[in-house]
């Protein structure tokens, strides 16, 4: 399409690529509620994989951290870090659905019916093109992962509990390194699944 001109179809149709990545970084979550014996609400779940704003919000933790977030976890400011973040999730939303938006709508800009046409040029494609690539690189891997923990592969749901567990307790001894008790935990997980895997 993109050969042909066909630049807001073609970025409509990265954008959607893009969001149904989002959902996989959603139905991870979904998926570790299962695993650790949570019930999940099945009408919440298919409310969120309509929901464009969750799936790009989604889409935020596959980028990189800002400035802004790192400075604020080095001063170990939680609140702020978690507040830079979003700030991120929203300006990525905007951009995102503001693009798909002018993709497929006639829009109004200054008293002038604009076609979408008229909007979407190649640099636009070009530069969706990019994060959809990103994006199907960076979720390939969670479908494979998703499927190893269907299959409790080298005991990967026994190791997502006791993996909370002691982040849970990690956090309980130092509320204020959350991030450490992160890593300490996720690393003790890794070390149990390779010991299961070479034996």
């Amino acid at each position: 399409m993109r050969e042909n001109g066909a630049f807001s179809r073609a970025l409509c149709l990265h954008q959607i690529s893009n969001e149904e990545c989002g959902k996989l970084e959603i139905l991870g979550g979904y998926a570790m509620t299962v695993v650790l014996g949570i019930q999940i609400d099945l009408a919440q779940v298919a409310k969120t994989f309509r929901d464009h704003e969750a799936k790009n919000y989604a889409n935020a933790y596959f980028a990189g951290v800002t400035d802004e977030e790192r400075a604020a976890r080095e001063r170990q400011d939680w609140a702020g870090a978690r507040k830079a973040f979003t700030e991120l999730q929203a300006k990525l939303h905007k951009i995102f659905n503001t693009n798909k938006n002018a993709s497929l709508y006639v829009n109004v800009e200054g008293g002038k019916f604009l076609a979408p046409k008229e909007l979407i040029t190649a640099d636009h494609v070009g530069e969706m093109a990019v994060l959809n690539e990103y994006f199907l690189g960076i979720t390939a891997p969670y479908v494979r992962l998703l499927y190893r923990v269907a299959r409790n592969e080298d005991g990967m749901q026994d190791a997502a509990r006791k993996y909370v567990e002691r982040l849970r307790e990690l956090h309980a001894k130092n509320p204020n390194d959350p991030e450490g008790a992160h890593h300490a935990s996720f690393e003790e997980m890794v070390a149990s699944v390779l010991s299961r895997r070479d034996k």
